[in-house]
C-alpha cells in the first residue's frame, strides 16, 4: 500500500523543483498553502516519524539574529533570505540604525550565518524577518501568506481574526521596505522558507522514503 503521506512526497518535489526557477508571485503565495501544511501543522514532522526517522529532519539556513549581531533592537529592518532568484543567492538583507555595521559574534561557526543546521521545529519558530527591533517568525510569514494574503480561504472565528488582524499589521510594516532583486521582501522570505525545506537533505531522503513505500 503507497504510504499515506504519498502528497507530502508531491509537495516537497513541487518545492524543490518549480520554486528553483524564479517563480511567479502568484505561484509563492498559493504555495504558502503547502508550507502551512507541512511546517505550522506539522505534517512534515508526522510523515518523518512515520517512516522511521529519529530526531528531526534539519532545514539549513540563515540565522538572522546571528547576522545582525543579536540585537534586533538595533535594526530598522531585515530580512534572513536565503535563496536562489534570478540566477543570484541572497541572503542577510540588513539595514540597521544608526552609522555602526552589527558586530557579529565569533563564538558559533561562521557557516551558521548563511547556513545554520536547524532542527525542524526550531527553524519554523526562529527570525524570518525583523521590523524596527521587531521580530516576525518564518512561521508567521507562512500564516500571513497562507491565511491572511490570500494563500487559503477559511471561514474562522472572531477570535482567529483578532489574532490574524494583528498579525497583518504587524507584517504589512514590512511591505515595500526591501525589495530583493524583483521580489518584494516579504514574497522573497518566503520563496527562501520553502527552498530551504525542498533543498535540505533530510527532506530529499524522506521524499525517497515515501516514493519507495
Amino acid at each position: 500500500m503507497p504510504s499515506p503521506y504519498f502528497s507530502v512526497a508531491e509537495d516537497l518535489e513541487h518545492l524543490r523543483d518549480d520554486w528553483d526557477r524564479d517563480p511567479r508571485t502568484d505561484v509563492i503565495r498559493r504555495g504558502s498553502a503547502i508550507l502551512r501544511r507541512l511546517l505550522v501543522d506539522g505534517v512534515l514532522a508526522e510523515a518523518w516519524r512515520h517512516h522511521g526517522f529519529v530526531g528531526s529532519p534539519i532545514i539549513p539556513a540563515p540565522d538572522l539574529l546571528l547576522l545582525v549581531g543579536r540585537d534586533p533592537q538595533a535594526v530598522d529592518v531585515a530580512v534572513a533570505g536565503g535563496a536562489h532568484y534570478a540566477g543570484i543567492y541572497s541572503g542577510g538583507a540588513t539595514l540597521m540604525k544608526g552609522s555602526d555595521p552589527p558586530k557579529l559574534p565569533d563564538d558559533v561557526d561562521p557557516s551558521w550565518f548563511m547556513s545554520r543546521p536547524w532542527p525542524l521545529s526550531d527553524f519554523v519558530e526562529s527570525a524570518a524577518v525583523i521590523i524596527d527591533g521587531q521580530i516576525i517568525k518564518r512561521r508567521e510569514i507562512i500564516k500571513y501568506f497562507a491565511n491572511i494574503a490570500g494563500g487559503v480561504h477559511l471561514t474562522r472565528s472572531s477570535r482567529v481574526r483578532k489574532k490574524e488582524e494583528d498579525l497583518a499589521r504587524r507584517i504589512r510594516r514590512v511591505e515595500g521596505r526591501v525589495q530583493i532583486h524583483v521580489a518584494d521582501g516579504l514574497y522573497f522570505e518566503l520563496l527562501s522558507i520553502g527552498q530551504a525545506v525542498a533543498k535540505a537533505a533530510d527532506v530529499a531522503r524522506l521524499a525517497s522514503a515515501i516514493r519507495a513505500a
